[in-house]
């Protein structure tokens, strides 16, 4: 028998490893493509263009409004609603106090505000009513907004097809716009005007309905940072026992309409479509433009990486010679993730179950073979999972300001508050909302009929007594605590 010389060996070899490349490359691709026929027929949206909504009327749409066609003219540029900073500085304008460490809003600082960015010509001894003075700045807006109310329906110019490059110039206006309706809300409840407040609330709840079927995480991560922004203006007043008995009705009403489970559900639907239409479009690329594509998105999650406007040579390279394979195992893992995700908020009853299972996550350990191979879902697999806890959070502050509305109306009609949460049920509240980490009704004491600690168990799950770490920021406290009770109602260490 002749022996095969080296050369020979060296070619079958090589042939060999090419056909397992090759073979494995079509095997993967065979399992995505097995993946999305299976996902089609369960009705999963898998490409951003599947979220495209139908057309609208002219006349019926609230994005056609000329403030939107020219902030999508000047692709963001151009905020209407925007807080100016203060000249000669990069600052932007007061807060609105912090309930942690029990700070309220500072109104003096928001009157010199307005003064040195030349909103107000002259201040007085009632800085509230200055604000709302320095606030006529944005009338227009304000009455274009307005007049917008009456376009039921809103479906703004999206290119769904570019994906990650695709302009969402809108989005900071929403947050700006409930900004200012905030600030504007709680100067009326500072002069008392309850009715003014009312229409502000109103007026700012419109913007997060207006964004409802956006299909886009980021749109709905916006929406949940303007109903954040709106509850804490309504806390405020609840603090304050500024709000009246009719108005505190249709807040509780009005919080009660929203649906976080279904807001939820389309934030990370449409993440898959955003997901497969980034994925499609780098397993598309030539190799050499995908290692600069890939080089460019991981330094948007570790700035290690270096300058975002350079592009490292021998990093593109070292991307660039990645398998398609690899990155199609990431997509159908990170899709994987995201059903399981998505099955922890059921649409229909409203309730999120954050236990149920998540088999596709990645092990806990960053540094172990796993991480590395599945390198670009490892750095989206943590923004996935935080989204979840950010609706969850949401979902209680719901609950808390729909309670509290009830137990001022109780105090209102009993001169006191109740002893249990239970005594609100039916007259005040339908039904007592529940802990979503709990599964139980929520932490509540009466302190001594004058005030009271209301919180839910956090993510912890652990009963930490509903007590506050000024050291740690509202969404990283250990009990999920309403910050907006009467004075001494909260124990801060």
């Amino acid at each position: 028998m002749r022996k095969l010389s080296w050369w020979k060996v060296t070619i079958l070899v090589l042939g060999g490893l090419v056909a397992l490349f090759y073979w494995n490359e079509w095997r993967v691709e065979w399992q995505w493509q097995h993946y999305v026929v299976d996902a089609r027929k369960r009705g999963v949206k898998l490409l951003l263009t599947d979220f495209a909504q139908p057309s609208i009327p002219a006349e019926e749409n609230f994005a056609v409004l000329p403030m939107w066609t020219q902030v999508f003219a000047q692709n963001g540029s151009a905020n209407p609603f925007k807080l100016p900073d203060l000249p000669g500085a990069a600052k932007g304008p007061p807060g609105f106090g912090d309930p942690i460490k029990g700070e309220s809003m500072d109104w003096v600082a928001w009157q010199t505000y307005f003064q040195k960015v030349g909103f107000l010509k002259r201040i007085s001894a009632e800085p509230a009513r200055d604000v709302l003075s320095a606030l006529d700045h944005y009338a227009p807006q304000f009455e274009e907004w307005n007049r917008g109310q009456s376009r039921p329906k809103c479906r703004f110019p999206l290119d769904l097809a570019k994906g990650a490059e695709m302009p969402l110039p809108h989005l900071p206006v929403f947050q700006s716009i409930t900004k200012l309706f905030a600030l504007r809300l709680r100067a009326h409840l500072a002069l008392g005007d309850t009715t003014a407040a009312l229409m502000d609330f109103r007026m700012a709840l419109q913007g997060y309905h207006r964004l409802a079927n956006d299909p886009t995480m980021i749109s709905g991560l916006v929406r949940v940072s303007m109903l954040s922004m709106l509850v804490a203006a309504v806390g405020d007043g609840l603090r304050d026992r500024a709000w009246g008995d009719a108005e505190l009705r249709e807040i509780q009403a009005a919080l009660g309409t929203m649906r976080l489970c279904a807001d939820y559900g389309l934030a990370m639907e449409s993440e898959h479509g955003f997901l497969n239409t980034v994925m499609d479009s780098v397993v598309g690329m030539a190799a050499p433009q995908r290692g600069r594509y890939v080089a460019r998105w991981l330094r948007a999650f570790d700035s290690n990486f270096g300058d975002l406007n350079e592009v490292n040579s021998s990093r593109s390279f070292a991307f660039a010679l990645i398998p398609r394979s690899i990155f199609r195992q990431n997509q159908l893992r990170a899709n994987h993730y995201l059903e399981e995700l998505l099955a922890q908020a059921d649409v229909t009853t409203g309730q999120f179950d954050p236990d149920r299972p998540t088999p596709s996550a990645l092990s806990a350990d960053p540094g172990d073979w796993e991480h590395l191979y599945y390198f670009a879902f490892a750095r989206s697999e943590p923004v996935y999972a935080h989204i979840e806890r950010w609706y969850i959070l949401m979902q209680t502050r719901l609950d808390h300001a729909r309670l509290v509305c009830a137990l001022e109306r109780y105090r209102m009609a009993r001169g006191t508050y109740p002893e249990n949460l239970t005594d609100l049920v039916p007259e005040f509240i339908a039904a007592e909302p529940r802990d979503v980490y709990a599964r139980a009704p929520y932490h509540y004491q009466s302190l001594k009929g004058k005030s009271f600690r209301l919180y839910g168990v956090g993510e912890n799950r652990q009963d930490d007594g509903g007590t506050l770490d000024r050291k740690k920021s509202e969404t990283r406290q250990p009990d999920d605590v309403w910050l907006y009770a009467p004075p001494d109602g909260l124990a801060v260490p």
